[in-house]
C-alpha cells in the first residue's frame, strides 16, 4: 500500500508540475478532468440520499464554473461568481421537472457539489493566472498552498504512524491522531516559513497564511470524512492506487487553494 501511495504521489506531483508550468490550456483541462472524476464520485454520496436524481446538471454545472476560471484568467477579473449562479439557477429550473417531491434535497446536494468541487478547486486557475493581484510571480505563489497541504497530509501520516496515540475524531477517521495533526502541521507551517525566506515575501502574512493552510487543509480532510461516512463508504473511488479517489486527494486542496487565493488578494 505505502509503494503504491509513493508511485502515485510521484506520478501526480510530476504532471501537476507540468500543467501548472504551462499553465493556460493544459492547467485548464488537467483541472477540468480531475474535478469532473471528482464529480463522478460525488454522485455516489448523493445516490445515497437520493437515488432518483438527474445529474447531468451537476456535471454541465462543474464544466460552466470551470470556465469562469478560464475568463477570469483572459479578462483580469473573478467571473467565478455569476457563472456559480447561473448554474445554480440551472440546478433549480430542471429539477422543477421533477416535481415538489424531495425538490429540495435535490438541488442542495447538487448545488452544494458544484460549490464544494468546481468552484473551490477552480481557484487554482486565478491563482495561477495572477487575478486580482500583482507583485508576486503566480507560478512560484501557486505552490505555496499546494506543497504546505501536501507536506502537512504527508508528515500526518508518518508522525501519526509513529506517534500517534491520542485520537483526533475516532467517529470520523479513527485513524487520524492528534500528534500526527499536530507533526503534520508544524511541517507545512515549516514549508510556508521557507518559501516565504526564498523568495522575499512578507514574513506575517507568510505565517499567518501558513497557519490557516495547515489548519484548513486538516478540516477539509476531516469533512470529507464525514461526508463519507453518511454514505456509507471507505474511499471515494478507486482511481489513484494506494489514495482512493480524486475526492479523497483534493479534499485539502477543496479548501486551501481558495483560502490561499483570497488571502493572496487581500493581504500580500
Amino acid at each position: 500500500m505505502l509503494y503504491q501511495r509513493v508511485i502515485t504521489g510521484l506520478i501526480g506531483f510530476f504532471l501537476v508540475f507540468f500543467l501548472i508550468y504551462f499553465g493556460g490550456f493544459y492547467l485548464f483541462a488537467g483541472l477540468l478532468v480531475a474535478i469532473l472524476f471528482g464529480l463522478r464520485e460525488f454522485t455516489r454520496l448523493i445516490r445515497s440520499v437520493v437515488s432518483d436524481i438527474d445529474l447531468w446538471p451537476l456535471f454541465a454545472g462543474g464544466v460552466l464554473v470551470t470556465l469562469g476560471g478560464v475568463l477570469s484568467v483572459s479578462r483580469g477579473e473573478n467571473y467565478l461568481a455569476p457563472l456559480l449562479l447561473a448554474s445554480f439557477f440551472l440546478v433549480m429550473l430542471v429539477n422543477i421537472g421533477r416535481g415538489p417531491r424531495e425538490y429540495f434535497t435535490r438541488v442542495a446536494l447538487i448545488n452544494f457539489g458544484l460549490l464544494y468541487i468546481p468552484f473551490s478547486m477552480t481557484h487554482l486557475l486565478l491563482l495561477r493566472g495572477g487575478v486580482n493581484f500583482s507583485g508576486y510571480d503566480p507560478f512560484i505563489l501557486v505552490w505555496l498552498p499546494l506543497l504546505v497541504t501536501w507536506v502537512t497530509d504527508i508528515g500526518a501520516f508518518f508522525v501519526g504512524t509513529k506517534l500517534g496515540k491520542k485520537k483526533l475524531a475516532p467517529s470520523i477517521s479513527p485513524k487520524k491522531s492528534v500528534e500526527g495533526a499536530l507533526g503534520g502541521g508544524v511541517l507545512g507551517l515549516l514549508v510556508a516559513l521557507g518559501l516565504g525566506w526564498v523568495f522575499s515575501w512578507p514574513f506575517v502574512p507568510v505565517l499567518v497564511l501558513g497557519l490557516l493552510l495547515t489548519v484548513v487543509g486538516q478540516a477539509g480532510d476531516l469533512a470529507e470524512s464525514c461526508l463519507k461516512r453518511n454514505a456509507g463508504i471507505k474511499d471515494s473511488g478507486n482511481s489513484l492506487p494506494g489514495h482512493g479517489g480524486f475526492m479523497d486527494r483534493m479534499d485539502s486542496l477543496i479548501f486551501t487553494i481558495p483560502v490561499a487565493y483570497y488571502f493572496v488578494v487581500y493581504f500580500f
